[in-house]
């Protein structure tokens, strides 16, 4: 068994956002990632433009501020 797991889509990922975050608590004011594919793309900014939610990243290579968007990435693909 391989032991790492397949990334989700961008278009996984804005489905996720819409169905458990958006339309039940409203659009955050602020998406906080890493510098992950499925975060830093087209769909992706779209979507936050769409909800007027404002997109920022963490700096490379700081692992403290990784720790809660890694926790936060477990946590969204234990739901999907």
């Amino acid at each position: 068994m391989n032991s790492f797991k397949k990334e989700p889509s961008s278009k996984v990922v804005c489905h996720a956002l819409e169905e458990l975050i958006v339309s039940r608590h409203g659009a955050p004011t602020v998406l906080h990632s890493d510098r992950g594919k499925n975060f830093e793309n087209v769909e992706i900014a779209k979507f936050c433009d769409l909800h007027n939610i404002k997109q920022t990243t963490s700096y490379s290579y700081t692992p403290r501020s990784h720790g809660v968007v890694e926790r936060f990435q477990k946590t969204l693909m234990r739901i999907l």
